[in-house]
């Protein structure tokens, strides 16, 4: 079996800064990670926004997760946590 080394614990994620691929800006700094508990998969998380507003951002709208931040995809596909549409998966 393949050694595999690029793999994080989840554990780590939290507290890593939030980037924006397209524009480069900082969007804020990860609290929570919304998990499916029957298939293991991230469907979205939680983070503290710049002005400490809390804000959602989807699985399918995040580029990467690396070792110093995640990185969205942009940043208009933030939403309040409860506006969120994680209900599907």
């Amino acid at each position: 079996m393949e050694d595999i080394r690029n793999v994080l614990p989840v554990g780590s994620l939290s507290g890593k800064m939030v980037l924006s691929l397209r524009t480069g800006n900082k969007l804020g700094v990860l609290q929570d990670l919304f998990i499916d508990p029957i298939n293991g998969v991230v469907l979205g998380i939680t983070l503290d926004g710049p002005d400490g507003e809390n804000i959602g951002l989807r699985y399918e709208d995040i580029y990467s997760f690396g070792h110093d931040a995640v990185m969205a995809i942009s940043e208009e596909p933030l939403t309040p946590p409860e506006e969120m549409d994680i209900s599907k998966y």
